[in-house]
């Protein structure tokens, strides 16, 4: 397993909804989660299609309460149970080159003073929204421009804080925050990348004049000092087809991504890894189908999760106007259905 080297901010997704419990103990990685000590989440709060908040409890799931995350910490539990299970990793620099040569692949990644060379005869692609290496002529569908303006903000001195994530729509976008196990309170505004210049939405002061438009959630964090200045990721979701092809695979966010909004981002990447392997052991054992089977099935979950996502975005009315409203209620979605060829 090559395993890039961090370089620049840490990944971004601190929620780990209830349906995570599944994956976890199939991994067999759940007392390992457990003793990280994750701050438990009851629910969420939301201000959606009206001014006033409402609550939507994880006490109706089967699987329990939900956890925010150190996503680093979290990160690497995995890596080094993956390591212990007998995987060898190999940290490395950007993948340099990847080829096939009809029977195996050969990749090539920054190393020290020389690259790390490893041959593979399958090969699954989890370069997350990085583009995967050349290994085939892939392309992504695009629905969306969104982007998230982070910050982290310090709750450290507050004892009463409330553990639930808040969501709030706003004339450009929404708001998300929710406080994290260390004391930090991440906080974003999501809205599209061309709305990120005229809103003035990645400086400091812009940021803050923009949460003042979100009542409920600047009463929440109006009063907590910024850790560092706002800085924008990626969050657009899209599906990368073909997302197999001869003896490789793509999963996670190298495949696809589902909008941020519906809070599984974390559970998608575990449940997708899952799948994937599977797929991936089933074709090694003879199943020339695996592949095949297993594009169409991510093919069908994102045209379920666009069509989910397009629901809920209808749900909220007040800015009919509103460049980021439009574009979400007579965007059409995808119907997945298109033939895959292995």
């Amino acid at each position: 397993m090559l395993v890039r080297r961090h370089a620049g901010h840490a990944a971004v997704g601190e929620i780990l909804a209830p349906r995570a419990l599944s994956p976890l103990h199939q991994l067999g990685v759940w007392d390992r989660f457990l003793a990280l000590g994750s701050l438990p989440v009851p629910g969420m709060i939301c201000v959606w299609g009206e001014p006033r908040p409402y609550e939507v409890d994880f006490i109706l799931s089967p699987s329990g309460n939900g956890w925010h995350i150190e996503r680093a910490q979290f990160d690497q539990m995995l890596l080094e149970a993956s390591e212990e299970a007998g995987a060898y990793i190999a940290r490395t620099g950007p993948v340099q080159s990847c080829r096939h040569d009809g029977n195996q692949w050969l990749l090539e990644a920054a190393g020290g003073l020389r690259p790390v060379t490893v041959r593979a005869t399958n090969l699954i692609g989890a370069t997350g929204r990085g583009s995967p290496p050349a290994y085939t002529e892939n392309a992504r569908r695009w629905v969306d421009e969104l982007v998230g303006v982070v910050a982290f903000l310090d709750g450290s001195r507050r004892s009463d804080s409330d553990p639930r994530a808040l969501v709030e729509a706003c004339e450009h976008g929404w708001w998300y925050t929710a406080p994290l196990p260390d004391g930090r309170v991440i906080t974003a505004l999501m809205t599209d990348r061309p709305l990120l210049r005229p809103l003035a939405a990645r400086s400091p002061e812009g940021w803050r004049n923009l949460l003042r438009a979100a009542p409920h959630l600047w009463e929440r964090v109006a009063d907590l000092p910024l850790l560092c200045p706002p800085r924008t990721v990626a969050a657009n979701t899209y599906l990368r087809a073909p997302v197999a092809g001869p003896q490789y695979l793509l999963t996670g966010d190298a495949a696809m991504t589902i909008d941020p909004l519906s809070g599984q981002g974390i559970t998608h990447a575990l449940e997708g890894g899952c799948t994937a392997a599977r797929a991936l052991l089933s074709y090694e054992a003879g199943d020339r189908n695996a592949l095949r089977d297993y594009a169409g099935g991510m093919c069908r979950l994102f045209t379920a999760s666009i069509r989910a996502r397009s629901e809920y975005y209808i749900r909220e009315g007040r800015w009919p106007d509103a460049p980021f409203w439009r574009v979400r209620r007579s965007a059409p979605a995808p119907d997945g259905t298109g033939e895959i060829k292995i």
